[in-house]
């Protein structure tokens, strides 16, 4: 695994670890050596005690023994140390990396593990090696035809949602991770581009070119058209290419035309944190459509593979994520069994691809930030909101449980007992269309860390000044109309309408 992560690393950090591996190879090396020269002067001096004094062999192998437990004392001292420095070798193979500690609670709690993190690492800025980050966002990429950069779009909302704290929790913890899922790889020359502009802040893989799964490697029988067939087994290598990853506790699955929404990862974060308080084993959480916006536990990523690579020919790629997360076949009820999906209320991501694999309508009705989850989803994974009208997470037969020991009453219009919700938009916010700024005309997201002087307080100014000076002309996109400030990006900070973010 080690071996791996070396190769995403700069040469700079190759070189420092290369160094850090020969000084552990060099006290071996004296963990060897030593205890033959300590044997060697107990020895000598054992023999000498021997010759000039009384009791002969005796008193020989008194001494031996004396010698012996001496040097089993140095060498079981000196094994230890030797251990402790290759836990540390093993901590510090990825250099300056924000590590998690895996003892940390699930849910957004384990956010604070990695809050003694360096400035400036994980998704802002910096190594992006983290051992374990909280989440990882795995975007899948291929390149389009028309030369579209949606990709440089969607990497840009996401760096824009980013804590502008470096030492932010949520900033040190989230990595961005892009999967080259072109054949040939070179030829996706925006990825190329990407590289180049956020190499520093996103890890860039290239999918596995591994042995086709079985069912990849027939077609009799198919029920999908080649395109879809072709693209469920290219995210099957993608996926096993993020399993080979360090290990991640929740993955994020993207495609490369979603743009995430301002606040998004507050959003993602807040369900995720609500998905455990409901059930401690969920399987899966969606907060948008298709094969975008699913959060699940990274170290089901082989399950998922598998299950798509067996089924390619019978069902396009996002229902064989349904089927594997809701456990409605015999082949994965068991595997989902006890363990419940959850849907968010809100859609936090906004699409801008223009050609689908499924031959979707050019016109149709793209769903806005915020808005409720509904439309592009099978009957079984949209929001109920009749199940769940005061609630934000469906299903949600444990709110009632987890309500009547709150603190703080239901929103208005609640039953006694009910969980409160967050308000995440004004209702205007979610009927806006987003249209990305043009890349020419707008700079590629510079880094947004706070100085220590912009850190001190400022006599005469109110918070107001510098929340909107965050407002929609870094956000990357702007509403239809040609405003950022539509629906209060510039009056509210990057989140959204100023009514209840």
């Amino acid at each position: 695994r080690n071996a791996r992560a070396r190769e995403h690393l700069p040469m700079r950090e190759r070189r420092w670890s290369t160094g850090y591996r020969r000084l552990v190879m060099g006290a071996t090396a004296l963990v060897l050596v030593l205890p033959a020269l300590l044997y060697i002067q107990h020895s000598a001096a054992a023999r000498r005690a021997s010759v000039g004094g009384p009791g002969g062999k005796d008193s020989h192998a008194a001494a031996a023994a004396a010698a012996l437990a001496t040097l089993v004392r140095e060498n079981t001292k000196l094994v230890s140390e030797l251990l402790a420095a290759n836990a540390t070798a093993a901590r510090s193979e990825v250099p300056a990396a924000v590590r998690a500690r895996a003892s940390a609670p699930p849910g957004a709690a384990g956010l604070a593990s990695a809050s003694s993190a360096s400035p400036g690492e994980g998704i802002g800025g910096g190594s992006v090696t983290a051992d374990t980050p909280w989440l990882r966002i795995a975007l899948l990429s291929v390149g389009r035809s028309s030369g579209a950069e949606y990709l440089l779009h969607t990497l840009r909302a996401l760096l824009h949602c980013r804590p502008a704290l470096p030492t932010d929790p949520l900033r040190a913890s989230v990595e961005i991770a892009v999967v080259n899922n072109q054949v040939p790889p070179e030829e996706h020359t925006v990825l190329q581009r990407a590289r180049e502009i956020f190499g520093r802040r996103v890890r860039f893989i290239t999918k596995a070119r591994g042995e086709p799964s079985a069912g990849c490697r027939r077609q009799e029988g198919r029920k999908v058209k080649p395109k879809v067939f072709q693209q469920t087994c290219d995210l099957v290598l993608a996926l096993r290419s993020l399993a080979d990853l360090p290990p991640a506790r929740h993955v994020l699955l993207m495609e490369d035309d979603w743009l995430l929404c301002p606040n998004g990862l507050l959003a993602i974060a807040y369900a995720v944190d609500k998905a455990y308080a409901y059930d401690p084993h969920w399987l899966a959480l969606r907060v948008s459509y298709g094969f975008n916006g699913l959060v699940m536990h990274g170290a089901e990523l082989p399950s998922l593979a598998s299950h798509l690579g067996a089924h390619p020919s019978r069902r396009p790629p996002d229902h064989l994520l349904f089927e594997w997360f809701s456990g409605e076949r015999p082949d994965t009820a068991a595997f989902a069994r006890g363990r419940s999906y959850r849907i968010f209320r809100h859609n936090l991501f906004y699409h801008i691809g223009a050609v689908s694999t499924l031959n979707q309508p050019a016109k149709r009705f793209t769903p806005g930030c915020y808005s409720q989850l509904y439309d592009w989803l099978l009957p079984a994974e949209v929001f109920n909101d009749k199940d769940c009208p005061h609630d934000d997470l469906w299903p949600c037969p444990e709110a009632a449980a987890l309500g009547s020991l709150a603190l703080f009453s239901a929103p208005t219009g609640a039953p006694h007992g009910s969980a409160a919700r967050l308000q995440w938009s004004a209702p205007d916010w979610s009927s806006v269309s987003l249209t990305p700024t043009p890349l020419a005309t707008s700079p590629i997201l510079p880094d947004r860390d706070l100085s220590d002087e912009q850190l001190q307080p400022v006599q005469g100014q109110g918070e107001a000044a510098g929340v909107g000076a965050r407002g929609g002309a870094e956000a990357g996109y702007s509403s239809a109309g040609g405003s950022a400030a539509a629906s209060g990006i510039a009056s509210g900070g990057h989140g959204g309408g100023g009514g209840g973010d």
